[in-house]
């Protein structure tokens, strides 16, 4: 089959030159009893296009079908077989039933299904196999003739969704699609009927409500370890041969004309540089900060530049220069007002930097741990400057960034969830191994967990208890982890309704 879409970046009466491309690509071909597709067609090539397509589906895959489908019955009437493809295989975050929906609905208007993906991101995606797995099984089944009409009449997208939506109509519209999870040995499948809440991150202790429309159903849930922000210091932080390099109690150091005593405080011209039209200072403060910090510094740079681009920086020097070759990461504590720009630490060796940014996007105390770069920037036997900086400063506006305690440390820590599990009204499923950003634990109800990462082309599968039962109505959901240094986690619940449909 010959697949041809150009219609995306033609201008002006782009159907009239798709179809002239068609025509030329199409005269270009020697073997004139291949399948022709294309996700549009005109008076000039309907003759040579032999399939239409709900073509490129990307991003929110489901919403994406769903505004599509008005055009189904269209085809369908001019007798235009229908391909749901090319959909998108190119985000790691996009679990199986994404694509299981899609499938359902080709089975629902007779239609092949076509999967896009690039081998390099093929051998990376989490769920690739299973994806692959699910519609050979579905394109199978869907040649057998053994789906019965009222199946694939249910199967069919309810009017009211397609066309168009914003991502609330979208999430508004949700409750009316109808999704449906293969169960059985092929020869005796069923259809279950199955509601997959939306995604929600979420901390330890957290607790919400799960709403079940019909009972009684089966719960299960999917766990995915997502990076995100970090409000506790790893162990390495507070190990004994962790070094610190700034504990910012005084300013001395950085003051152009170092005087006696301490210095709480820094002034524009007292220290370091900044480009023309930016002033800085900065401040030791005390309090409001994270447990076992006492001292802090205010950095603040006000830029009067009508462009964005300003800097500040301010930097001490260590002397003797210090030996740093051991280290495997830098940590420290930083509270940002979410104003833009980036702060930057800096160290140099008296030749070459080693740079390391933290956007000053976000508010609240974050601890902050940065990763050993390779190949080294420099030579980190011989460390003899910290500078500490803004850089990207937004146009005509004043920013300010708290940090505390700048660390050395001998390891980078790995955040994990470590056991993680979901209550429901007290009965807990817990995923008795770890995972790691990236990774993703599925299970279904009465099934086993299928462990997910990056790389691997099959799923880990891990025995689980009986799956809890519910009747219709709210219940209450907990989520927590083992781990103190845990990566953020993804939570969202599979509810097994009572409709189940056996195949013939």
């Amino acid at each position: 089959m010959v697949y041809f879409d150009g219609s995306e970046w033609l201008q002006g009466d782009h159907w009239y030159y798709n179809a002239r491309m068609h025509k030329a690509f199409y005269d270009k071909i020697v073997r004139k009893d291949l399948l022709f597709q294309a996700s549009s067609a005109s008076p000039y090539s309907w003759h040579i296009v032999s399939r239409s397509a709900s073509a490129d589906g990307h991003g929110d895959l489901k919403g994406y079908l769903d505004e599509r489908s008005g055009g189904f019955e269209y085809m369908h009437r001019n007798f235009m077989p229908l391909d749901i493809g090319w959909y998108y295989g190119y985000d790691p975050t996009v679990t199986p039933d994404v694509f299981e929906y899609i499938l359902g609905v080709s089975l629902a208007y007779d239609s092949s299904m076509s999967f896009q993906v690039s081998l390099d991101t093929a051998k990376q995606h989490p769920f690739v196999g299973d994806i692959l797995d699910l519609i050979a099984r579905y394109e199978r089944l869907r040649l057998s003739g053994r789906v019965p009409a009222a199946m694939r009449e249910r199967m069919r997208i309810p009017e009211t969704l397609a066309g168009v939506k914003t991502p609330e109509e979208r999430e508004k519209l949700q409750p009316l699609r109808r999704e449906y999870h293969l169960v059985g040995d092929e020869g005796h499948e069923v259809f279950q009927r199955v509601d997959y809440s939306s995604w929600r991150e979420t901390a330890p202790d957290a607790t919400w409500t799960l709403d079940v429309a019909a009972g009684p159903a089966r719960v299960g849930v999917e766990l995915r370890a997502v990076d995100g922000p970090c409000t506790c210091a790893g162990p390495s932080y507070d190990a004994p041969n962790a070094v610190m390099l700034e504990a910012f109690t005084d300013l001395a150091q950085y003051r152009a004309q170092p005087g006696g005593g301490v210095v709480r405080a820094i002034m524009q011209g007292d220290g370091g540089s900044t480009l023309d039209g930016v002033t800085q200072r900065a401040e030791v403060l005390e309090g409001d900060a994270p447990a076992g910090i006492g001292g802090y510094v205010r950095y603040t740079a006000e830029s009067k530049r009508p462009e964005p681009g300003g800097w500040s920086y301010l930097g001490k020097t260590f002397n003797p220069p210090l030996d740093l070759s051991w280290h495997k990461a830098l940590a420290f504590w930083m509270r940002g007002d979410g104003k833009g720009g980036a702060f930057k630490l800096q160290f140099t060796d008296g030749r070459k930097a080693a740079d390391f940014y933290v956007a000053n996007d976000f508010t609240g105390w974050r601890y902050i741990q940065l990763e050993r770069p390779v190949p080294d920037p420099m030579d980190y036997a011989q460390v003899r400057t910290l500078g500490i900086y803004y850089n990207g400063l937004p146009a005509n506006i004043a920013v300010a960034c708290d940090v505390a305690g700048v660390k050395a440390l001998p390891a980078k820590d790995e955040r994990m969830l470590d056991k993680p599990w979901v209550e429901v009204d007290g009965h807990r499923m817990t995923f008795p191994g770890k995972l790691a950003n990236g990774e993703t634990a599925i299970l279904y109800p009465d099934d086993a967990w299928r462990h997910y990462a990056p790389g691997k082309s099959d799923p880990e599968i891990v025995p689980a208890e009986a799956a809890p039962e519910v009747a219709a109505g709210g219940h209450t959901l907990r989520f927590g982890q083992a781990a103190a240094y845990a990566e953020n986690a993804s939570v969202r619940t599979i509810v097994y309704l009572p409709e189940r449909y056996p195949v013939e």
